[in-house]
């Protein structure tokens, strides 16, 4: 009976479009909320092989850097809307919000990368030099990175079935 069926019998006959499940795009997003959670409780830098900055630190204070033009910490907004993307199946925005939160991230690097010969002498950060990177900071990373490699995933699953 025509008029009755929201859809039409084309529609019917034709494959279900093979979706990713509400609990894969949890995974995904419980993935990279870890990996921020165990950043945010190591140090993200050490100094003198001490923990000297924890993750917390920056994740509280780290939005100030934008008055010393250092954009990193921003790049933690763009996963959250990356997160909100995952989850309502927007795979081109989580996967462009993610790609450009990581390039922000990125941007954390160039202290110690334009500094590196000055950075490495005693006293340039004080009474004693940086030693290294702490996990917190690799942690952080991961979780900036999962969104965007969890949505190209899902979206390549869903386009290939």
């Amino acid at each position: 009976m025509p008029g009755i069926y929201p859809i039409s019998e084309d529609e019917l006959e034709r494959p279900a479009h093979v979706q990713a499940s509400r609990k894969e795009r949890l995974a995904v997003i419980g993935i990279s909320a870890a990996f921020l959670l165990a950043a945010c409780c190591l140090p993200v830098i050490e100094k003198d092989g001490q923990p000297w900055l924890f993750g917390w630190e920056l994740l509280k204070s780290g939005w100030i850097g934008i008055l010393s033009f250092q954009f990193a910490w921003y790049g933690n907004l763009l996963m959250v809307f990356a997160w909100l993307c995952v989850d309502l199946r927007q795979w081109k925005g989580a996967i462009g919000l993610s790609a450009i939160g990581y390039l922000f991230g990125l941007e954390a690097l160039l202290p110690f990368l334009h500094f590196a010969e000055k950075s490495l002498q005693p006293g340039f950060w004080g009474s004693d030099d940086l030693s290294d990177l702490g996990p917190g900071f690799y942690l952080w990373y991961g979780a900036l990175l999962a969104p965007l490699v969890g949505a190209i995933i899902l979206r390549y699953r869903e386009r290939r079935e």
